[in-house]
């Protein structure tokens, strides 16, 4: 009985920017999503920045305040809270 393989999706967990060179961009994301990938960038724990890159299209963010995260995400309807 032969089995496939299950096919999950390629996971970045990547930083905004390392040394200077800005990883996280529109056309990095749009690369990637066109891959079927994931995007979720660490550590952010800044509103401003975390709303700036759930605009941008980033998946999720690995933060230190995940309440702060999910208001964020509530307020530009990417998350509904109960």
């Amino acid at each position: 009985m032969s089995t496939r393989p299950i096919k999950s999706p390629t996971i970045f967990q990547v930083p905004v920017r390392q040394q200077g060179i800005e990883i996280i961009t529109p056309h990095f994301i749009r690369t990637m999503h066109k891959r079927g990938a994931v995007i979720q960038v660490w550590t952010i724990n800044d509103e401003e920045e975390m709303r700036r890159l759930y605009q941008m299209g980033v998946d999720s963010v690995m933060t230190d305040k995940p309440e702060l995260a999910i208001k964020v995400a509530a307020e530009l309807g990417i998350r509904t809270t109960q």
